[in-house]
């Protein structure tokens, strides 16, 4: 049987009015109390085999029971995920929203799962689903868009502070809802708690105002997804942390831990106002329409040939048409990748046609594309066993590929032609050292 319960909030941006599906357990089916459970045994009197789900898809909130659910994941805050919960939230299938401080991107989260400390019955569980039916949408409506970036979310306090709140209701259904029934001061504390936890959080935007040192002036140039994955780093490393070396709000004073949350916000209006009126654009984004900027560089080149020889060219470009190029640096080099697997593809091609039939012209490009290879010095052809590789992708042995290398390395000319090859693919960097000056 499923119940429907409709609620309506205003508390924060999002959609108005928000639907969740209880699906009460079978008191039937529900797994007995510890004594009576003989799976629950093994004299583990704390461990959390009980989990309540919330799939903000299908709107469907429920609770399920499972032995293996360890207590080694427990923390004085509430219950962590089990490791099968972890590897799920790492893959963006679900995620523990007991965090005081979440950094998961709310948009990614398809599930939330929630671990009781104990055993509850069957009543006691239904009541707490009913009691997170009108607690959920709250949490959901009170989630804030990121500037700039359509669809995405942010935590806000209000937000977080209800997240935190479910956990701690999770956690301690028998002390809040003991037989199906509120422990009305136990209840009515932790509700109260949660507006007071709610004025402790400290957005990004907050601290980054008296503190700019948080925000390193290469991030105004981040990418989209370099951009989340400094907020993450920021939430986790300004949480708990005492904040001695910060100037904080005088409001919140000078608080036992930080509770900080909108950092994803934060660092996308800082990016925003650094950029001076120009609009956005991550690189990807850009180059899906306008193609082409791989014919403008080599894979050869280093990163900083990449920065010198071609960014400015378009960064120009870009702003020309109104436009802040993001994230270039990151595209570029994955670019660039994208071409030397391309080369490596191909130099195992030529590498095939020269071992069914041999011949000096098909030695000599796999000769000359081999050590072209070898030139970019990239760590992804190894390092100490970088002739092993290279030869596996030439048909060589190592000694071939060495061998290959001490010629050019003297500038001995092999036929005429391999140097040729090399000068015009190899970056300004390696001319230098094969020949002690730049040759175009």
């Amino acid at each position: 049987m499923t119940t429907t319960v409709t609620t309506r909030s205003t508390n924060g941006p999002g959609v108005a009015d928000s639907r969740v599906s209880v699906r009460p357990v079978d008191p039937g089916t529900w797994i007995g109390p510890p004594e009576d459970n003989e799976a629950y045994g093994r004299g583990r009197k704390t461990h959390e085999y009980i989990k309540v789900s919330f799939t903000p898809a299908s709107g469907e909130l429920t609770a399920d029971w499972n032995e293996s659910y360890d207590s080694r994941y427990r923390s004085s805050w509430g219950p962590k995920e089990p490791e099968d919960f972890r590897k799920e939230a790492l893959s963006g299938v679900s995620v523990s929203a007991g965090s005081q401080c979440p950094d998961r991107e709310p948009e990614l989260i398809t599930r939330y799962d929630w671990l009781v400390s104990g055993y509850a019955n069957a009543v006691e569980v239904n009541t707490m689903l009913t009691l997170l039916a009108r607690l959920i949408p709250t949490m959901l409506d009170a989630y804030a868009p990121v500037p700039g970036r359509p669809g995405c979310l942010d935590w806000t306090p209000t937000a977080a502070s209800y997240a935190r709140l479910i956990a701690t209701l999770v956690k301690g259904i028998r002390y809040y809802l003991p037989d199906g029934q509120p422990a009305k001061d136990n209840l009515q504390r932790a509700l109260d708690e949660r507006a007071s936890t709610e004025k402790r959080y400290i957005t990004w935007s907050q601290l980054h105002q008296l503190n700019p040192h948080l925000a390193p002036g290469e991030l105004a140039l981040a990418g989209d997804a370099e951009l989340d994955a400094a907020a993450r780093e920021v939430t986790s490393r300004l949480y708990g942390s005492y904040g001695h070396d910060l100037l904080l709000p005088e409001s919140v004073g000078r608080p036992f831990t930080l509770l900080v949350t909108s950092a994803r916000i934060g660092l996308h209006e800082f990016r925003r106002d650094a950029a001076e009126g120009l609009r956005v654009v991550d690189a990807t984004d850009w180059y899906a329409d306008h193609p082409g900027v791989e014919a403008r560089m080599q894979p050869g080149w280093t990163d900083e040939d990449l920065a010198n020889l071609l960014q400015p060219d378009e960064e120009r470009t870009a702003a020309n048409a109104g436009v802040r190029l993001v994230g270039l640096p990151t595209y570029l080099t994955q670019r660039r990748t994208l071409q030397r697997e391309q080369a490596r593809a191909e130099l195992r091609r030529l590498a095939g046609l020269a071992t069914h039939n041999s011949t000096p012209q098909r030695r000599r490009a796999v000769a000359g594309l081999l050590l072209t290879i070898d030139g970019w010095d990239d760590p992804a052809d190894g390092t100490e066993d970088r002739d092993q590789r290279l030869g596996d992708l030439a048909g060589m042995s190592p000694e071939a590929v060495a061998l290959l290398r001490t010629r050019i390395g003297g500038v001995e000319a092999w036929d005429g032609w391999v140097p040729v090859v090399l000068v015009r693919a190899a970056s300004p960097e390696r001319r230098r050292r094969w020949f002690g000056q730049t040759v175009k």
